[in-house]
């Protein structure tokens, strides 16, 4: 633990046995750094390896000045983390910081944490934005190709759907924005066949306010078909995966028909991704789901979601 908040935001299997994490930790302000403010230097990107008894082997950081956030990550075959999220850029000492966060990719070496390829920043389009723009998930094929997913600020100061598809040396290899004018997100991909279903939200199409969007892509990320769901509040959703019966589970929350404030809401759709069913859960009080996982197998699997509950 450090002096302030720190949170772990990604895990996976390291292939010599163990276990990589990565998020972002808090700094304090350095005495006479008069570079520093409220909003900046206020975290670097943090990375941990664990044996598989969760003794830690080491910590590593990456600091460019800003404030880094990891936001997703996963492990390749090589055994090294690809990280994804936002930062504010590296400025000279006693500049005066611009406010202009942008979508970070990261590769680090799984054996030392240092870094492990000039992947660095991808600016966002729209330059004059003070609002974040950034890179929620990221996933690895068996070949090394890499895809991401976020969204950045448009001109309208609303959000648009993003997609990135990198190379295993952090080389763009394709870069698209989708969005319909309104606050378009997504937050996370999984693979779908030869390409990705996206999660996130949508208040350009639905039945009002943000509606619950899933989004499938081809492997380079243009659009194949889009699906909303929720009722006239706002509903968002954070996590997709796909179920061994060939359905589809979705999770995040929902306003719509919520006890107060948000409910968690879990929505299961059939193979073609036709509404199946759908389970609110929450109090009077801000509750969401953010996590899947699936428990068993064949006959017996059973389907696990987390998330985090509100206080009165």
């Amino acid at each position: 633990p450090g002096p302030g908040d720190d949170e772990l935001r990604a895990v996976g299997w390291h292939p010599l046995r163990g276990w990589l994490v990565a998020g972002t930790r808090s700094l304090a302000q350095e005495k006479g750094d008069t570079t520093w403010s409220p909003t900046y230097d206020r975290g670097r990107a943090w990375f941990v390896r664990l044996k598989d008894d969760l003794t830690v082997v080491w910590h590593s950081y990456a600091d460019y000045y800003g404030q880094e956030t990891i936001r997703g990550g996963t492990v390749l075959r090589e055994g090294d983390l690809w990280l994804a999220g936002d930062t504010r850029g590296y400025v000279n000492y006693g500049e005066t910081p611009i406010d202009k966060p942008d979508g970070l990719a990261l590769r680090v070496d799984g054996q030392t944490g240092n870094d492990s390829c000039p992947c660095g920043f991808f600016e966002r389009t729209d330059a004059t934005a003070t609002t974040p723009s950034r890179l929620e998930s990221v996933l690895a094929d068996d070949k090394g190709q890499i895809f991401a997913a976020g969204w950045q600020t448009a001109a309208n100061k609303l959000g648009d759907a993003w997609v990135q598809g990198m190379d295993s040396s952090g080389n763009v290899q394709f870069n698209q924005l989708f969005g319909k004018g309104g606050d378009d997100r997504v937050f996370a991909a999984v693979p779908d066949g030869a390409g990705f279903v996206l999660a996130g939200y949508t208040d350009s199409a639905g039945a009002g306010g943000k509606d619950g969007w899933l989004v499938r892509v081809s492997a380079s990320g243009k659009v194949l078909a889009e699906y909303t769901f929720g009722g006239g509040l706002d509903d968002e959703l954070y996590k997709v995966r796909a179920l061994p019966n060939g359905q589809w589970l979705a999770v995040g929350r929902s306003k719509s028909q919520a006890k107060g404030g948000y409910d968690g809401w879990a929505i299961c759709l059939k193979p073609d991704f036709t509404f199946a069913w759908e389970k609110r859960i929450g109090l009077q009080v801000d509750d969401g789901l953010r996590g899947i996982a699936i428990l068993g197998d064949g006959a017996s699997w059973r389907m696990l979601v987390a998330g985090y509950k509100g206080f009165n």
